[in-house]
């Protein structure tokens, strides 16, 4: 299955590239079983006809977005843009903002999931049961962190240096 994780761009300039610390840490539970890879929208700058133009590109099974409360209204964009260029692939939202705002990310976006909380265990379980039901899911407190592998930093694509 084809994976692709990104980090929706800001419109706040003066807000600085950070890690998104969560995307590399699903991406590195997924990628023993599936193609994964990962798209910062907003440190490599990519415009709307870019985004567009790399959603139809790509064409993965499943598209990953995070979101804070900055990059929220470009996260339901891109939901919508997946929906019109990619509409096979189910969408799966989750982050700061999603976790504060479930109900209203998952039914603005239109996004097949919306994950509540930690996401490495219920993205795993999306994944592995292509049959799930949509909706909200909750995320599964990982106990002992020395279960899940360290954060896919090598999938980051050029020139992102964190």
């Amino acid at each position: 299955m084809k994976i692709l994780l990104a980090n929706p761009p800001t419109s706040h300039e003066h807000i600085p590239e950070n890690p998104f610390l969560g995307l590399l840490y699903l991406a590195s539970m997924a990628r023993t079983k599936h193609d994964v890879w990962i798209t910062d929208f907003d440190a490599l700058k990519y415009d709307w006809p870019s985004i567009e133009t790399r959603l139809t590109q790509e064409d993965p099974d499943v598209l990953g977005l995070t979101c804070t409360t900055l990059t929220y209204e470009n996260m339901i964009k891109i939901c919508r843009l997946a929906k019109k260029t990619i509409p096979r692939a189910k969408i799966v939202i989750g982050g700061p903002h999603v976790t504060a705002k479930p109900e209203e990310s998952f039914k603005e976006s239109g996004a097949d999931f919306a994950v509540v909380g930690e996401g490495e265990i219920a993205f795993t379980e999306i994944l592995e049961n292509p049959e799930l039901p949509g909706g909200i899911m909750r995320g599964k407190r990982i106990e002992n962190l020395d279960d899940i592998p360290f954060p896919s930093r090598d999938l980051l694509e050029p020139p992102v240096n964190y």
